[in-house]
């Protein structure tokens, strides 16, 4: 609770109008606390389920459409970024540095630290125009990377994971990132990126994430993050010295053949996150 939530902001209303005699104001007084009741009841439908702390590092891509469109259900279909620094991408691969993960209750998940790379698609509705995200895939270690995972698709895998960061003074740092991760079922994935970072746009954002095994089954995320976009194809931006991909995991064979183009690198080096459930 806090001074923006509507509760405590109610009571600072009151409290005011009863110090100070706020004559005609004090007959809202109804009506506001009616808008809280409403407010509140929205608040209630929703669970909250996790809460992380973590640092990001988001690879968007363009690849072949059929392909992605193999890993959702049929009444949805794999929509490209329509504006954006990623515009035109329509497949994410994120690298989470989950720093701490809690529960519904405030309890740690596992270790309560943990580090997984996601795969996924934002996608629309064709029935309803809804928009959404998909998971498709988690290769992950510890925290919430534990399998199934929410979203039943969770495998386990060795995750090795390096960064550093060289500055002077008050100038963004010269930033150095390299991920491993070795699914137990097969086949591996390493990304290596160095760029010169920048102050980052703080951003919120409110997403319903589904997931490909269960495609009625969602989560609504609530997140906080700083947004670094070292690399933007379509926007010209490139701070980018150094960066290699390779994905040699059998499932993703055919959306990593050789034919993937780069649409944007974004750094998150804060991402706050609610988790509910509807």
């Amino acid at each position: 609770m806090g001074a923006h939530d509507p509760v405590t902001a109610l009571t600072i209303h009151v409290s005011y109008c009863w110090n100070r005699g706020c004559g005609m104001r004090r007959y809202f007084l109804l009506p506001s606390l009616l808008v809280v009741s409403l407010v509140i009841d929205q608040a209630s439908a929703e669970t909250l389920v996790q809460w992380t702390t973590e640092q990001r590092l988001y690879v968007w891509l363009k690849v072949n459409q059929t392909e992605a469109q193999r890993f959702l259900p049929a009444q949805w279909e794999v929509t490209p970024a329509p504006s954006g620094p990623t515009r035109g991408a329509n497949f994410l691969v994120g690298f989470l540095d989950q720093t701490l993960t809690l529960d519904g209750q405030g309890k740690p998940m596992g270790s309560g630290t943990g580090r997984g790379v996601v795969f996924g698609a934002p996608a629309k509705n064709k029935d309803t125009g809804e928009a959404g995200f998909f998971v498709t895939r988690i290769f992950g270690s510890g925290g919430a990377f534990m399998p199934p995972g929410a979203y039943k698709n969770t495998l386990p895998a060795t995750v090795r994971f390096e960064r550093s960061q060289t500055g002077n003074d008050g100038e963004p740092p010269a930033t150095l990132e390299w991920w491993s991760v070795k699914p137990e079922g097969g086949g591996s994935l390493e990304v290596r990126v160095q760029y010169r970072a920048a102050s980052p746009q703080r951003v919120k954002a409110e997403v319903k994430v589904y997931s490909s095994v269960e495609p009625t089954f969602f989560r609504i995320y609530r997140v906080e993050q700083g947004l670094d976009v070292a690399r933007s194809i379509p926007d010209g931006v490139d701070r980018v010295q150094v960066f290699q991909l390779r994905v040699a995991v059998p499932e993703l064979a055919k959306l990593f053949d050789g034919t993937e183009q780069v649409v944007g690198v974004l750094a998150l080096p804060f991402y706050l996150r609610n988790v509910y459930l509807p």
